[in-house]
Order: structure tokens, then sequence, then C-alpha cells
């Protein structure tokens, strides 16, 4: 709502001007414009709280065969343990409506604990954890 001339947001989905800031910054310094986002989820929390992921624990292969990591990987603006599970990555994921290039398999191809929600269970490692879509993500599904 709208008090005083503020807004006060209904939800905890971050708008898309914000998300340069959940990412800070890449490795050039600076945050890359024209970039894809796509949140994965995973079937446990990832241990350890809402941490930014190390973007080189997951992998993103293309249609054209190049594999390519994301900028960033983020749980923000999550910060209980119930949403633990699903992250934003954003990075280049192929060209959009042109269809042409896209995401055809991620992969988790580092170590990344996640931790199952029952009692005293242990952690398990989601390192060479694979999701191939049919026909892949395509921007018009």
């Amino acid at each position: 709502g709208v008090a005083s001339g503020e807004v006060t947001y209904a939800t905890n989905a971050a708008p898309a001007m914000v998300v340069p800031l959940l990412c800070a910054t890449n490795q050039f310094g600076r945050y890359p414009s024209n970039n894809d986002g796509m949140p994965i989820t995973f079937a446990h929390p990832v241990a350890g709280g809402p941490a930014t992921i190390e973007p080189s624990v997951i992998a993103v292969t293309l249609n054209d065969g190049s594999v390519v990591n994301p900028y960033c990987v983020t749980a923000a603006p999550a910060r209980e343990g119930n949403e633990m599970q699903t992250y934003l990555t954003v990075g280049t994921f192929g060209d959009g409506r042109g269809e042409a290039l896209y995401p055809i398999k991620i992969e988790v191809v580092g170590d990344l604990m996640l931790q199952p929600g029952e009692e005293g269970a242990p952690q398990v490692n989601a390192k060479g954890s694979v999701y191939v879509p049919p026909g892949g993500l395509r921007y018009t599904g």
C-alpha cells in the first residue's frame, strides 16, 4: 500500500530493478545488463540459510553445446528456512524471443549441501543433480 508517499511492497518478490542489488557485482566489478533470470528449485533447502550460492556450482548447457555459469545465484529476498529451496540464477542463458539459443540442461557441478527437513537427517550433496527439460527451456515455453 501507499502511506504518506512511501511505497510498501505486499510481496517478497523483488522488482526487476532490485536484482542488480541482490547480486551485487560480478567479477568485472559491475552488474552486466540484458540478463536472463531463471529460478532453480531444489528438493530440500540449501544448508546454511539464505547465503548466495557460488555461481560456478551451477552449469547451464545451451542448445549449441556451450556451457555457461550464472553471473550470480541468490535466494534474496528470501530469508526464512522454508524459503531456501528456490534460488534465482542471473546470467546470459540464450537469445530470448529469438529462440535460436536456449538452455537444454541445468546441472549442479560443484558441492552444494542440502538439508532435508526430517529431524536429525544428514545433509545431502546436490552435486551431480541434473535437470533436462523436454524440448529445452524456451522463452515462450
